[in-house]
């Protein structure tokens, strides 16, 4: 099964946020910051930092994983440092909805129909899930001072650092076809095929 993930952080406050590693403890995955991955801007919104391989110089948009057999949920505790003196932690488990193919996206326009420009494919929204918009549900760390109001989200705040230590979320995804991920006419920055992680 080929998942993609996005490990993100948001931030108004600090431009200089890293990632210190990304773990899935299931799969006996350990990637390391400035060894298998770097931190990259890919989005318009400079203000979002997202974790993706390092290779190359291009932005992408997060890491493909290919875990071998389907897999029901799956624990990803990502570290930051900010300003190289703070680190900041982030859980998500992520449930998988159905087996109907063998490809998952935390990426929401990946769930859209042909009507949304993606080619012919059907619409995979999980009932009840079209009336959110993604900025509000898919999975972000956030360093702010505020508290914010996100479903499926448990925030602890570390009061001496004034923002949050610790997020951990939820986030149920449906599988996609493969041939979604791997489209180039896309154009979501997304990762290349050979630059895949693989579980131990």
């Amino acid at each position: 099964m080929l998942l993609h993930l996005r490990p993100r952080l948001f931030s108004l406050q600090f431009g200089i946020v890293s990632v210190v590693d990304v773990e899935i403890p299931s799969l006996g995955l350990r990637l390391l910051g400035n060894v298998d991955l770097t931190t990259r801007r890919p989005y318009p919104n400079k203000h979002y930092a997202v974790a993706c391989r390092k290779r190359g110089h291009k932005a992408v948009d997060g890491i493909f994983i290919e875990t071998g057999e389907p897999v029901e949920h799956i624990d990803c505790i990502t570290r930051w440092a900010v300003e190289a003196t703070t680190i900041v932690t982030h859980r998500v488990r992520y449930t998988l909805l159905d087996r109907d193919f063998d490809s998952a996206s935390d990426h929401m326009l990946l769930w859209c129909a042909e009507s949304d420009g993606l080619g012919g494919w059907s619409d995979r929204h999980p009932r009840g899930k079209e009336r959110f918009f993604p900025v509000v549900i898919e999975p972000v760390m956030e360093l702010t001072q505020e508290r914010p109001d996100r479903p499926n989200t448990h925030d602890t705040f570390d009061d001496a650092l004034g923002w949050i230590a610790l997020r951990q979320q939820t986030f149920e995804m449906p599988t996609i076809e493969r041939e979604r991920l791997l489209d180039p006419a896309l154009n979501l920055r997304l990762p290349a095929i050979n630059d895949v992680f693989s579980r131990s």
